[in-house]
């Protein structure tokens, strides 16, 4: 099992924060008129660990967290979630922790994404309700030695989305990263705007060039995210 290194970052204090906008999510699941947000951090150190769902649904149904995790990871086919009561294990694209022995999951919910608690019960008390965030999180004993909420995720994506040919993704890259001053971005696109994260969400900057002074950020992980004609797209970089 990996060991994972921590980036805890501190907050530039001459920057306007804004919170996590619920646009961001692209990938949702089920019908109805109330809307809930599913996170799964996988906290594996790749370069994006969580992911981010919504899920619809008509709160007079009584649905819990439990239908939560059953309906979504019926619905997306690369998603396998393992859970009853408590959650045993979740899978995603390339993220397994099946065979990582010693770690456990630990589940979450709250008002918004930055003011997630943990479950002091199990999932089928947790009831679902309008614009709530429910989320769960890898890496309690080993990785981390006490329960860690999920960090700054970025939207999972539709299968069906990917496979139509005439929905095109962003295409980008940054440099050099990590980096101590300036964050090069390198697209074939025009860059319609830029805009920089924390791990807790909060936005740090707006640019719209291809050249990114970062040297005021504090050292830490960061997502940027992109903006073209055809769509936006996200990554991770490190500031030193």
């Amino acid at each position: 099992m990996k060991r994972i290194t921590l980036y805890f970052l501190l907050l530039f204090t001459q920057t306007i924060f804004a919170q996590f906008d619920n646009s961001t999510v692209q990938y949702y699941i089920g019908e109805g008129t109330e809307t809930a947000y599913f996170i799964v951090d996988f906290n594996d150190g790749s370069e994006t660990p969580s992911y981010v769902w919504g899920f619809r649904f008509n709160e007079e149904d009584g649905l819990t967290a439990v239908d939560l995790f059953y309906q979504i990871g019926e619905a997306d086919p690369n998603l396998t979630i393992d859970a009853g009561d408590f959650l045993n294990d979740i899978s995603y694209n390339q993220h397994d922790t099946s065979l990582q022995e010693y770690d456990y999951w630990s589940t979450w919910n709250g008002d918004t994404f930055e003011t997630m608690t943990m479950n002091g019960s199990g999932l089928s008390g947790v009831l679902l309700e309008d614009t709530r965030w429910y989320g769960a999180s890898y890496g309690w004993m080993f990785i981390f030695p006490e329960p860690t909420p999920p960090s700054f995720p970025v939207p999972a994506v539709d299968p069906e989305t990917l496979s139509n040919p005439n929905n095109q993704k962003v295409e980008f890259s940054v440099y050099p990263n990590p980096t101590s001053d300036y964050l090069n971005i390198q697209t074939e696109e025009e860059i319609l705007e830029v805009t920089i994260f924390n791990v807790q969400g909060k936005q740090i900057l707006k640019s719209n060039i291809e050249r990114v002074d970062v040297s005021n950020l504090t050292s830490g992980i960061y997502l940027i995210e992109i903006k073209t004609n055809s769509g936006k797209a996200f990554r991770k970089f490190i500031k030193k």
